[in-house]
């Protein structure tokens, strides 16, 4: 028996941006040291959950547009997480975290 497939709408994926900074200084110029980039959204992180659980596939809808929108469709074209993209004019959303 195949497993079964579960499409997941994805209303509010984002290009996720994480700033790694070694300690914060007020009224300072805090440079990050390092960045990591990827496609997040909770459509998306609960594509990935279900991959990990292996009793299940997934088919991604979302919509997608602007340069951070290719950005994700590229990003989950590398993970291998099957998406059906659906195009806006407007830019998908980037969301930025801070670590230090």
């Amino acid at each position: 028996m195949s497993a079964p497939v579960l499409l997941v709408l994805g209303p509010n994926p984002a290009w996720q941006k994480t700033l790694f900074f070694d300690a914060f200084r007020p009224g300072q110029v805090n440079r990050a040291h390092r960045l990591e980039e990827f496609a997040s959204g909770k459509g998306i992180n609960f594509c990935r959950a279900a991959g990990c659980h292996g009793r299940a596939t997934t088919c991604l809808v979302q919509f997608l547009g602007g340069r951070s929108g290719q950005s994700i469709s590229e990003a989950l074209e590398q993970e291998q997480l099957p998406a059906v993209s659906i195009p806006l004019a407007a830019a998908t959303r980037c969301c930025t975290t801070c670590l230090d």
